[in-house]
């Protein structure tokens, strides 16, 4: 059977493990107990289930692992436990099961290795039983995902894609706490993120390689508790289903009568009654409408489409449409340029592509791009400078090196540390990730941080 056809039945009490005390869920585990429970499926029931270990391998996308790696994952599996509320009679009955049963590996000279497993009674009945509770995952999208966090927030949105109930709204996961949801998510319960480094860093790059490779398409729901996000869900699309909306909404849109979702009998987003249109991140409860424009400005179809392919929600992307009709060559300029660097391999990859669109858009980067082409282009076709120009180039390489030379030689570590908070509040997020990295010794950070030294702080 292809893998385009094979779904795996998971029991839902397997979907969205917690793991046990120091141990740590790792995305190879996984994808193996994913392709495990699909063998098991196919064999049917039986006491113990067996498999060719390439053929285990090659399912879950990881013919990069060696048998001492397979042995270490199978340990871990066999020690991850679920809960199982069952109703016998009367009574409640909690079990902590399993996910597997004695593991083993078995190597015959001149034989292929066999891995064998046995499953709990409890996931085996469920497994085999139609009737049972279980969640349908497509191991073909699944074994698409590279990060931990994106294969477990996958799962978790296909047990709840279908709670719309065909209306279109998409299905809401539970609503937890972010202490909650961060172990589900990274695998470990050591994990201790500020909430902005969470959704930075794990959810929103989860959501992105959800929506880039997989046929669900993914929102992240935010719910306030005061001023701060105490509280998240995931709403959850299938694609087929989320580019039937994208249709639906008409183009050009009449922008100026958006209006904020619940009033009665207004248009929403999409321009249909009623209608809730998806959002890379919601926040409840209130949303935001869409900037108003002239009335008779049309946000334009194919750079709509475009927009929604960077990454954009069609709420979002109605907005830039709208907010750029007047100027649709600009929008078309700047998402040539925002396309562009996203296939440069020479940069650093773009994590965000709507965030630098946006910023793109408002900074003219494009045109900034340009002018600096036909400026090099010009400057290469040139004469050679004259003297002048190489002594005024060779002032300003002195002083870069002066103030550097005198900004490593201050003693005193907090107004040099004072200087790098500053620098970094004003730097972009790529500074930031190469300052991450390796501090000022980074050689952009160190031209960037010079240079901002000479300019602001008159070093």
């Amino acid at each position: 059977m292809e893998k385009a056809q094979q779904i795996v039945k998971r029991p839902n009490e397997t979907i969205g493990i917690v793991p046990n005390g120091k141990q740590r869920i790792t995305n190879l585990i996984r994808r193996l107990y994913s392709v495990m429970l699909l063998f098991s499926q196919q064999q049917g029931e039986r006491e113990e289930y067996s498999a060719i270990l390439n053929d285990l391998l090659a399912a879950a996308n990881s013919t990069g692992s060696n048998r001492t790696q397979v042995k270490e994952v199978l340990r871990d599996i066999r020690a991850i436990g679920v809960d199982w509320n069952v109703r016998e009679g009367d009574r409640d009955v909690w079990k902590n099961v399993g996910l597997i049963e004695e593991p083993g590996l078995i190597d015959g000279r001149g034989a292929r290795t066999i891995v064998t497993w046995k499953l709990p009674k409890m996931i085996r009945a469920r497994l085999l039983d139609p009737r049972g509770f279980f969640t349908r995952i497509s191991l073909e999208m699944m074994t698409r995902l590279r990060s931990g966090a994106s294969i477990a927030l996958y799962e978790i949105c296909c047990q709840y894609v279908s709670n719309d109930h065909g209306k279109g709204e998409g299905g809401l996961t539970n609503r937890a706490t972010i202490a909650e949801w961060m172990p589900r998510l990274t695998g470990s319960r050591k994990a201790d993120y500020e909430y902005k480094f969470l959704k930075r860093d794990v959810l929103l790059t989860a959501i992105e390689e959800i929506n880039e490779i997989t046929d669900l398409r993914v929102e992240l729901v935010e719910h306030k508790v005061g001023r701060k996000v105490g509280e998240l869900q995931f709403r959850v699309f299938r694609k087929e289903v989320f580019d039937s909306s994208l249709r639906a909404v008409p183009v050009p849109v009449p922008v100026a009568e958006v209006v904020a979702p619940g009033v009665p009998g207004a248009l929403s987003a999409a321009g249909v009654p009623g209608a809730t249109v998806p959002r890379s991140v919601r926040s409840v409860p209130s949303v935001p409408a869409a900037p108003a424009v002239a009335k008779g400005e049309k946000a334009d179809s194919p750079h709509l489409l475009r927009v929604i392919s960077l990454g954009a929600s069609a709420t979002v992307a109605q907005r830039l449409c709208a907010q750029y009709a007047h100027d649709p060559a600009y929008l078309l300029r700047h998402l040539d340029y925002v396309e562009n660097r996203g296939r440069n391999v020479n940069t650093a990859p773009l994590v965000n592509k709507i965030a630098f669109l946006k910023k793109s858009l408002e900074h003219g980067y494009a045109d900034e791009a340009a002018s600096l082409a036909g400026f090099t282009s010009a400057t290469a076709a040139a004469t050679v400078p004259s003297p002048e120009e190489i002594a005024l180039e060779q002032q300003q390489l002195t002083r870069c090196a002066e103030t550097w030379a005198r900004f490593q030689a201050m003693t005193d570590t907090d107004a040099r540390d004072a200087l790098i908070d500053q620098f970094l509040q004003q730097a972009g997020g790529t500074l930031k990730t190469f300052y991450r990295k390796n501090g000022v010794n980074n050689m952009i950070v160190k031209a960037s941080l010079t240079n901002w030294l000479i300019n602001e702080k008159g070093f």
